[in-house]
């Protein structure tokens, strides 16, 4: 079984979060909801917009230097600096809402449902890991 925030991580937040925040009715209790998947989703977004950079950067060195790239180091290194604390702050929030994911499912029966029906449902989509 494929458990906590790795899981929320991997597959498409959409999947998740977006039916997590408009669930009627509320399958976390709305006074402890907004924080919830905040902790889990930490900065998801915000990584998945640096790995578009990446591909946009390597793909436009590719065209650069096609059809063999001869240098890359320099645009890795100026990758690392800029998403460097954006990576590690993502990786920061991975405990603590692994933790939170499992405490949720421990004592909120209708998380742990939506969490079986969501991860079947993306296993059943080819998106599993």
């Amino acid at each position: 079984m494929l458990e906590g925030t790795l899981t929320l991580s991997v597959f498409p937040s959409q999947a998740f979060r977006e039916p997590l925040l408009n669930a009627d009715p509320p399958i976390i209790h709305p006074a402890k909801l907004e924080e919830f998947v905040g902790q889990v989703f930490g900065n998801l977004t915000e990584l998945r917009s640096m790995v578009g950079k990446c591909v946009n950067a390597y793909t436009t060195r590719q065209r650069e230097q096609s059809p063999v790239v001869q240098e890359i180091g320099d645009v890795i290194l100026d990758l690392a600096l800029s998403w460097g604390p954006i990576y590690l702050q993502y990786f920061e929030c991975q405990v603590k809402g692994d933790y939170l994911v499992s405490q949720e499912r421990e004592s909120n029966p209708l998380f742990a449902e939506f969490m079986e029906v969501r991860l079947r449902e993306q296993v059943d989509a080819g998106l599993s890991c």
